[in-house]
């Protein structure tokens, strides 16, 4: 948990179960006496690419998330799905290209992106 005034860009915020990338924060103090601090947010999901405006007042908590990365090498694209190999482990995982999505008419081999994992499971490619 972390205060809504320690938010920074690129924070993964979790928000009913699904992880979010924070793309733009700013803070308004209102002109009002008696007024609170308000922070702004705008959202990513990492799990569908759906943005989300939200805004918190300043002493609000949120859930923060911690998601790992790893560097993958493409390799080949077979049938629907593209095939990275892991640089570290040099496991081969195949991705559907749902999930590649745009990206995916612009893998060549030996590219290296990185991957996003929440919860064990690959959620995104960062190119």
């Amino acid at each position: 948990m972390v205060n809504v005034t320690e938010l920074k860009r690129g924070d993964i915020l979790e928000i009913d179960g699904n992880p979010w990338e924070l793309t733009e924060v700013q803070s308004q103090t209102p002109s009002a006496r008696g007024a609170s601090l308000l922070v702004k947010g705008k959202l990513k999901s990492l799990r569908t690419g759906q943005t989300l405006a939200k805004t918190w007042r300043g002493g609000e908590t949120v859930d923060t998330v911690e998601v790992d990365t790893h560097t993958v090498q493409y390799l080949y694209r077979q049938g629907d799905e593209l095939v990275f190999m892991d640089l570290d482990s040099y496991e081969q995982v195949g991705l559907p290209e749902t999930l590649v999505g745009e990206a995916a008419g612009y893998m060549v081999e030996n590219l290296e992106l990185q991957t996003v994992e929440f919860q064990g499971r690959v959620i995104a490619l960062k190119l």
